[in-house]
């Protein structure tokens, strides 16, 4: 969908009848009414925490399809240093055909790119926001990130981490540009890489401590192999904010998504998280007879980053190929590898 930037304010509705799940935990424990519910609301919840030294102007709202729920527009013209701003988007009666399709856009101040929270919600099984960033007045986006982690743009650093149906931005200033600083020491001939499957399955399919073991994955993966210079997960489907939080804390900022398809109950599992800047980042998703049995359920693909080590780039592709040894499984997993390979 177009999203026009029309400054119009939204049209509001009261807040739900049943109360706003606030975190991924809250959602899974709260009663199944309450969650079919909140479904058919199609919600999206967006946290924006401003932690640069500038001022975030608002610029407008524009909804092609539902509104804010909460709050209003007043007292969030502009969001200060050190703020927060809370946005909570759904469609206006709980239906299962109509969704919530919008933005709330602010301006930096001092800077000349415009930033889009974009909620994107339309149709039942859609719960997401994303962000995008465009540096000019024609409204060219330069840059959309729909599944979390970090970019920099107009002296701005963007960090978005996905958590159930609360959606976290946070924004910091850029640190300064110095690559003899900005780059860990370190043979640059030499790459050490972790791959791991660490089976973090959605909650539905299974109970199986996925939690507890997001907190605990990154400091074992960082103490078995020492000076790892990327680690490369699959099966990563949830807590993706806790991986991403625990990992920063060892070192490695830079992360980035597998594909993702509207037509998949999840996504793809895959994530990399590196030591180095991350440069260039492209995922691929496989086409026709891509997976085969439950597999089918998950957006199959690989992704592919270029990261600077020093002087030298290196290039990694990450992907989890077809489960079991069926024919049928057997000629998915020959398919996906050879889509990998033209990819």
């Amino acid at each position: 969908t177009s999203l026009g930037a029309t400054g119009r304010r939204p049209s509001t509705s009261p807040m739900p009848v049943f109360p706003t799940p606030q975190s991924a935990r809250d959602y899974e424990t709260s009663p199944l009414i309450t969650q079919f519910w909140w479904r058919t609301r199609r919600p999206v919840v967006v946290e924006i925490t401003n932690e640069t030294s500038t001022t975030l102007h608002l610029e407008g709202f524009d909804f092609t399809s539902g509104c804010l729920h909460e709050p209003s527009t007043d007292g969030l013209e502009e969001i200060p240093p050190g703020h927060v701003a809370v946005f909570r988007a759904g469609n206006k009666s709980p239906s299962l055909w109509t969704g919530v399709v919008g933005r709330v856009t602010y301006v930096p101040e001092g800077k000349t790119s415009r930033v889009h929270f974009i909620f994107d919600s339309p149709y039942i099984g859609t719960y997401k926001s994303f962000l995008a960033l465009d540096a000019t007045a024609n409204h060219c986006w330069d840059m959309m990130h729909e599944d979390g982690g970090c970019f920099t743009m107009d002296g701005v650093t963007y960090w978005y981490s996905p958590a159930g149906n609360l959606d976290r931005y946070v924004l910091r200033d850029a640190p300064p540009q110095n690559p003899a600083k900005s780059v860990p020491s370190g043979p640059t001939t030499t790459i050490k890489v972790i791959s791991y499957n660490v089976y973090l399955r959605p909650l539905y399919i299974g109970t199986e401590a996925q939690h507890d073991r997001a907190l605990r994955i990154p400091a074992a993966l960082v103490n078995a192999v020492v000076d790892a210079d990327i680690i490369c997960l699959n099966e990563a489907f949830i807590y993706h904010d806790i991986l991403i939080r625990n990992f920063r804390k060892l070192g490695y900022d830079h992360v980035a998504y597998g594909p993702t398809c509207l037509l998949s109950f999840i996504n793809s599992g895959l994530l990399i998280f590196s030591k180095w800047p991350i440069i260039k980042t492209q995922t691929h998703l496989y086409d026709g007879p891509a997976s085969s049995g439950s597999d089918q359920c998950a957006a199959k693909g690989c992704v592919y980053v270029t990261f600077q080590k020093g002087c030298t780039q290196c290039h990694v592709f990450v992907t989890h190929l077809q489960a079991w040894a069926y024919d049928g499984a057997l000629r998915a997993r020959d398919h996906q590898l050879r889509r990998m390979h033209s990819f």
